[in-house]
């Protein structure tokens, strides 16, 4: 765990890129399916970011880092898998995060930039950590 820069933790629920305002969904979760190896799973995170116009992005974006937040420790991933989805949408997932336990209130944020590089945290907040049994 680290500790949470300050540009992560004053990131917003929406942000700009180029003419697009942007904003994220997340979904955090333990699998505690039945498993060969002793070591626990840690975290998976599945986020995605929208237009909230719900049109296609007019501008090249690209999400590059999450952070997972529990009151003041985070861990973050640039491990980002992108799944790019409908046009107005780019879904990411990071994973063999923490073990934190079930029920752990947490915000998740991503590292975005736009066509000309610069980057912009986005959030959403009020999440808990859930589970696949």
């Amino acid at each position: 765990m680290r500790s949470v820069p300050s540009e992560i933790a004053l990131a917003q629920t929406a942000v700009v890129i180029g003419r697009d305002t942007v904003a994220l969904s997340a979904n955090v979760w333990r699998n505690f399916m039945p498993m060969v190896s002793p070591i626990p799973n840690g975290m998976i995170t599945s986020a995605t970011l929208q237009t909230l116009r719900s049109t296609a992005f007019t501008a090249i974006v690209t999400v590059d880092q999450l952070w997972v937040v529990a009151r003041d420790s985070g861990w973050f991933s640039n491990d980002v898998e992108v799944r790019r989805g409908p046009p107005a949408s780019i879904g990411v997932v990071v994973r063999d995060g923490p073990t934190w336990e079930p029920q752990t209130p947490i915000d998740v944020m991503a590292r975005v930039r736009g066509t000309d590089g610069r980057a912009q945290y986005v959030r959403v907040v009020g999440l808990k950590v859930t589970t696949a049994h």
